[in-house]
């Protein structure tokens, strides 16, 4: 892990700015995207009307009509956008570390905004599925707790017993599911050696990589946790994002170099 933090704390040299700039690209779209939505929906609740009260462009019956529909195009074009930003940023991070793979601009396209869109869904129904088999033994217990609890009550004793019961599984699902999410850590970086491939073949291919990995994977995460939380900080945030990104990317590389073939 020494290693791997030396040689993205070198890396990241230079590359602060640039990344950052990127970033906020991305921020600035993610907001447009959460913004179009919010008016979508509101729009869709009280009517185009009622939101837009005192604008002249609402007037017309078919501008009440279409903006619902203007809105959501809205919403996909900044979603695709964050996308595709999201995309060419980490193909900048991965070129920094492995320059073998396609040039960082061939990611801003409509196309690699789409492709990052089902990856990143792909991810998070996986995660999300991990968390829920691991975390239903909790849901029951919590469950079972709030319904004794509302009866005749229970014993102090059985009381804290349960509750610490339900404590320990929720922190042993937490910690199963983060180290199964482990499994995708490698999905991107094999999208940016190879653009042609296709989502579900980057993640097959990045869960066989990290096959008896995932502890590795793990240990580097949990050493970048403290980076993470400085980048809550605004003076330390570009060299801590850089910093988190390349040490991710440098661990990919040599993952990937180390695979037996």
């Amino acid at each position: 892990m020494f290693r791997i933090r030396t040689e993205a704390r070198i890396l990241s040299h230079g590359i602060k700015l640039k990344a950052s700039a990127l970033r906020l690209l991305c921020a600035f779209a993610l907001a447009g995207a959460a913004v179009s939505l919010l008016l979508l929906l509101l729009c869709v609740c009280y009517g185009a009307p009622a939101v837009f009260a005192g604008y002249a462009f609402v007037s017309s019956p078919g501008m009440c009509r279409a903006l619902p529909w203007l809105l959501a195009a809205a919403f996909l074009l900044y979603t695709l956008f964050f996308c595709a930003l999201r995309a060419a940023l980490s193909a900048v991070f991965f070129s920094r570390a492995d320059p073998a793979g396609a040039r960082p601009a061939r990611f801003f396209t409509l196309a690699a905004g789409v492709r990052e869109l089902c990856c990143a869904l792909q991810i998070f129904l996986r995660g999300a599925g991990w968390a829920l088999l691991f975390g239903s033994p909790a849901a029951v217990t919590a469950v079972c707790l709030s319904v004794l609890l509302r009866g005749e009550g229970l014993p102090a004793a059985a009381l804290y017993a349960g509750a610490g019961l339900c404590a320990a599984q929720f922190l042993a699902a937490g910690a199963a599911s983060f180290l199964l999410c482990g499994r995708y850590s490698m999905t991107r970086y094999l999208l940016y050696l190879n653009p042609l491939l296709g989502v579900k073949e980057a993640v097959r291919s990045g869960v066989l990589l990290t096959r008896g990995r995932l502890l590795r994977v793990a240990a580097c995460r949990l050493s970048l946790l403290p980076w993470q939380l400085l980048r809550l900080f605004a003076p330390a945030r570009p060299f801590a994002f850089a910093y988190t990104r390349l040490a991710g990317a440098v661990l990919c590389r040599r993952m990937y170099k180390d695979a037996d073939w």
